[in-house]
């Protein structure tokens, strides 16, 4: 028995050598027009005129009138539409919603982010989300760009890393189309989910022969700022051709 069963794992090994997988299931198909990073794709125009980037940026930052927002944010509100009508000056928080916007109005693409905070921004920054005073209702300006659009999906999630990135993974791989996002809270909360990263998402062409167009946003480009914060670095995000942005990386 003991020989029976070495010899059918020996066979199985060497049959191994040839296999040729099988087609995919029913997954497959929504990725059939995507290429490969080994073939080459026809150059596309990314960018987008100032006046499509002066509509957006007016009407996301516009409140409506029976909206009471906290002083505050209307102040941050009103800066955002100085430096877009002024093109300069513009900072992060800003670019992302015009980015945002101009996806959801021009491409008509679903843009869907989720994580700890996001809805405000880990740092105070976004502020997609508008909360009223007085009543509690919330409003969502990117929703409300005027005429034809896609929706935003946005919302805060809880701090379960791990489950939360799985979920948004399986998300990704039946919404090719979609922009889909998770993003961890700074820290090293995406330590928590490194087994999603692991085994679905960086061996997922590999392993899983399944594709994803997952983005993660890892807002941790202060190093050293405390203890916790040192160790996420993009040599721990295992992946095949590391096209890293971030300057604070090594």
């Amino acid at each position: 028995m003991e020989e029976d069963e070495w010899n059918h794992l020996q066979k199985a090994f060497k049959d191994s050598a040839d296999h040729v997988p099988t087609g995919g299931d029913y997954l497959d198909k929504q990725w059939e027009m995507f290429k490969s990073d080994k073939e080459l794709s026809i150059p596309q125009t990314t960018g987008v005129s100032e006046k499509v980037l002066h509509s957006i940026g007016n009407a996301y930052t516009k409140i409506p009138p029976w909206f009471k927002i906290h002083p505050l944010l209307k102040k941050i509100l009103s800066e955002r539409r100085e430096q877009i009508e002024l093109g300069t000056g513009i900072d992060w928080a800003n670019a992302e919603a015009l980015a945002f916007g101009t996806i959801l109005k021009q491409e008509e693409i679903t843009v869907r982010l989720s994580g700890q905070d996001c809805e405000r921004g880990t740092f105070s920054q976004r502020h997609m989300v508008w909360h009223d005073q007085d009543s509690g209702a919330v409003y969502t300006s990117l929703n409300n760009l005027g005429g034809k659009q896609a929706r935003l999906q946005i919302a805060n999630s809880n701090l379960s890393e791990m489950a939360v990135l799985g979920f948004e993974q399986g998300f990704s791989l039946e919404h090719p189309n979609a922009l889909v996002m998770w993003e961890a809270q700074f820290g090293d909360f995406a330590n928590g989910a490194q087994v999603i990263l692991d085994t679905f998402i960086a061996a997922g062409e590999r392993k899983w022969r399944r594709q994803s167009g997952i983005v993660l946003l890892l807002p941790h480009g202060y190093e050293g700022m405390e203890s916790r914060n040192r160790t996420n670095k993009g040599s721990h995000r295992i992946c095949g051709k590391p096209f890293l942005l971030n300057s604070a990386l090594d």
